[in-house]
């Protein structure tokens, strides 16, 4: 354990983080760039791994911890239930969509890289979330900020930022509880979870505004501030004891604060020490990146850095296209929402510090956290933008994407075509999965009677125990499975259908919605097996203690996929194909 420093070296130490945070934030204003990432740069030079003027790794990580704790508080009072209720369909929308597609690309790419199922839940966390404090002072930097653009960015920004700290609650509970990655377990600690948001907040919007008024009633200056800072700490042990994460609890008070009368007094009262706080933060976490170990995992942050962008940029254009942007606000809002930051190392962090996500995660997380805030000026400018139209892309790059987001535009939006039919078919679905669930929470909870009747049949023994209890679990949930699949096609004809409607005014020929309804097909298959590969098989491999099942169960997928995407290009090719011959030579396709 190091030793404590003495308040000389305490006070030096702090002279140099801010007076270094001052120095390095003024040159990096001049190259455009974040001034998160030159916080970060400093901590790496003055840290430990770098010139060593501040070795002391337990000071350092309770600094970090501590200012964790205030920008979590911080960002609590900026978030009051009547921005959330500000928050419409629109955002919902994209927010969910981007985030599921890149929460499920960041999972995927963890288990081929032959990382634990936790683990890679992890690094999916870190991807999925992008950087509010950058996003923001993009924005400005580009004067969007008042534009319907920048209104979609910052509501997907409010919903990310409460998934980032959903993820560090439900990773960080079930990281502590010390129980296999099961339905069951999720299930409990999800159960716990909800528990404490509602009676915490039941009980605190009703309290809290009523002490945040009569301590501001007592007319001393400074009691409304100390007490909401005591309040917030004391709800962060509170979670802390009870064992839930410190981010909760102090996320939550700033909220039930926030609704009291004389928040905005706090708020500003708050925001220079979440400043310091935060500067201090982001120095602590570069101390504790090992350069040295760069070179060894760039080859791994090469795939990293790809699926963060492409996935990125990807789901924020299809949500952005759905809820009605053109191409350029799309590809704006897609652009926009690359960069990664403060939530990725706080996850990363978190990760690390239980003890259940490999060390390499925080060398990884400031390299993709890097390269994703240096590569977005060039590519704004070379994808077209409410700033500046102009793009090096053909206009048939973007159409597969807004093919996509149109046929869900259609869809969700269109009024002309009855919904009840999605609304009978989507909670059957719901239904099947949560069977699913049941089962193997069952299942597992009968361990022993399983292992009684094993032992009880000896013609069973014929068979590893492993293989039985999979052959058990196959049987239970084959029937949930097919029905899954069985919706999946009903889905395909309700979209076809709902399109069909839209485009038959358009006078499309029968040959093009045969083509349609194939590739909708197609689509709608891939999002049933990534379900299945990404939630249920993980599930099954756990409560089985087969791990090859995941392996074998991701080469399947991944061959569905690939004959999925050959036949969708193929499908495409040959439209493609036809219609430039019936341009040229006047052919009448097929």
């Amino acid at each position: 354990m190091s030793e404590i420093p003495t308040l000389s070296e305490l006070l030096s130490w702090l002279a140099i983080l801010l007076g270094g945070a001052i120095a390095i934030s003024s040159l990096i204003r001049k190259a455009n760039i974040p001034s998160v990432l030159g916080f970060i740069l400093l901590g790496i030079a003055v840290g430990p791994y770098g010139f060593g003027f501040i070795t002391n790794i337990e000071l350092i990580d309770l600094f970090a911890e501590l200012g964790i704790v205030i920008l979590l508080f911080a960002l609590g009072l900026e978030f009051s239930f009547t921005k959330l209720r500000s928050v419409g369909s629109t955002m919902l929308i994209v927010g969910l969509i981007e985030q599921s597609i890149m929460f499920l690309l960041g999972f995927s790419i963890g288990t081929v890289i032959g990382w634990g199922v936790l683990e890679s839940l992890y690094l999916a966390g870190v991807l999925a979330i992008s950087s509010t404090a950058i996003i923001l002072k993009l924005l400005n930097d580009a004067g969007i900020l008042h534009t319907r653009e920048a209104s979609t960015i910052i509501g997907t920004l409010i919903l990310e930022d409460i998934a980032a700290v959903l993820i560090l609650v439900l990773l960080g509970d079930i990281a502590q509880s010390g129980d296999t990655l099961s339905f069951m377990s999720i299930s409990i600690i999800i159960a716990q979870t909800l528990a404490f948001f509602i009676i915490t907040l039941t009980i605190g919007l009703k309290v809290v505004p009523k002490i945040i008024s009569y301590i501001d009633r007592l007319d001393i200056d400074e009691a409304p501030f100390l007490t909401a800072l005591a309040l917030g700490f004391g709800l962060a042990f509170l979670a802390n004891y009870l064992g839930l994460s410190i981010a909760i609890g102090a996320f939550l008070m700033g909220m039930m604060i926030s609704s009291a009368p004389k928040s905005e007094a706090i708020t500003h009262k708050v925001l220079p020490l979440r400043d310091f706080f935060g500067t201090i933060f982001f120095i602590s976490i570069g101390m504790l990146i090992d350069i040295t170990l760069f070179p060894e995992h760039i080859l791994t942050a090469i795939p990293l850095i790809i699926i963060a962008v492409i996935g990125k940029f990807v789901g924020n254009y299809i949500g952005a296209t759905i809820v009605g942007h053109d191409r350029a606000g799309a590809s704006t809002i897609g652009s926009m929402m690359i960069p990664r930051g403060e939530f990725s190392f706080i996850i990363a962090k978190q990760g690390i510090d239980l003890g259940v996500a490999k060390t390499a995660l925080l060398p990884l997380t400031m390299i993709v956290s890097l390269v994703t805030m240096i590569i977005v000026p060039l590519i704004l400018r070379i994808l077209p933008t409410i700033m500046d139209a102009r793009t090096i892309f053909p206009s048939k790059a973007f159409a597969p994407l807004e093919f996509v987001g149109s046929l869900f535009k259609n869809m969700i939006f269109s009024q002309k075509y009855d919904n009840n039919e999605l609304k009978r078919i989507l909670p059957r679905v719901f239904a099947n999965i949560a069977i699913i669930a049941i089962i193997l929470a069952v299942l597992s909870v009968l361990e022993e009677f399983l292992l009684i009747l094993y032992d009880m049949f000896y013609a069973l023994q014929i068979i590893p125990y492993d293989i039985f209890k999979l052959i058990i679990i196959l049987a239970m949930i084959a029937y949930p499975i097919f029905n899954i699949f069985g919706k999946a096609g009903e889905i395909t004809e309700y979209i076809f259908e709902a399109f069909q409607t839209k485009v038959v005014s358009s006078r499309m020929i029968t040959g093009s919605m045969n083509y349609l309804h194939r590739i909708i097909r197609n689509i709608v298959t891939a999002t049933a097996v990534l379900l299945i590969s990404s939630f249920i098989i993980p599930s099954v491999s756990v409560t089985t203690g087969i791990e090859l099942i995941v392996p074998i169960s991701s080469v399947i997928s991944l061959s569905i996929f690939v004959y999925l995407f050959i036949d969708t290009f193929f499908v495409i090719h040959k439209k493609l194909e036809r219609g430039i011959i019936s341009s040229l030579f006047g052919e009448e396709e097929d």
